[in-house]
């Protein structure tokens, strides 16, 4: 099952910007950090799970049996058994979990922007030689706004016969919904 990239997008930002807010709690050793980064480290991973991707799915869980390693009071690294220095220890395992939390999240955000790009560069393309060949309008593009009608400009462009093989190259990388929010986008740039 493909997934609608703007989905994955708008969830791996929102990861991102709770990192940021955990971040600024690990620097004030909040007593609500631990609580809140174990219930993102969760979501973090039912969400790679739900999406189809296993390796990022298998990080998350990693990371997260790491640092509840540290929280019941054993060094993760050693596996010792720690008598002193178990809150210490802890602090110390959140700060691995999450630099490593916060570079795959940004990876697998980074990987997202670039199906994008290439997709709408690749959709632009279409657009701009549509508008040659005299199959769009101007009055066509001043449909921007208006996804059910742009899907009908779509699906009007798709039946060209030149445009079928580019038509099952971006639905290789995105879905359906994904191509109207970027010709949405590219007719409001070129109006």
């Amino acid at each position: 099952m493909k997934v609608f990239v703007h989905y994955k997008k708008q969830q791996l930002e929102g990861f991102l910007n709770r990192i940021s807010a955990l971040n600024e709690q690990y620097i004030a050793r909040s007593f609500e950090f631990e609580s809140l980064y174990l219930s993102l480290l969760e979501e973090c991973q039912e969400f790679f799970q739900q999406i189809g991707d296993a390796s990022n799915e298998v990080e998350m869980s990693r990371q997260r049996v790491y640092y509840e390693t540290a929280l019941k009071g054993v060094n993760p690294q050693t596996l010792e058994k720690l008598r002193v220095g178990k809150r210490e220890n802890t602090w110390i395992a959140a700060f691995h979990t999450l630099s490593n939390v916060t570079g795959s999240l940004q990876q697998a955000l980074t990987k997202v922007e670039q199906i994008l790009e290439e997709t709408n560069e690749t959709l632009g393309q279409v657009v701009l030689s549509a508008l040659q060949s005299k199959l769009l309008t101007e009055a066509d593009l001043q449909l921007a706004g208006d996804i059910g009608r742009i899907e009908s400009v779509w699906q009007m462009l798709m039946q060209q016969a030149s445009l079928k093989l580019v038509e099952r190259n971006i639905k290789l990388r995105i879905t359906e919904h994904d191509i109207y929010i970027l010709v949405d986008k590219i007719f409001t740039r070129i109006q």
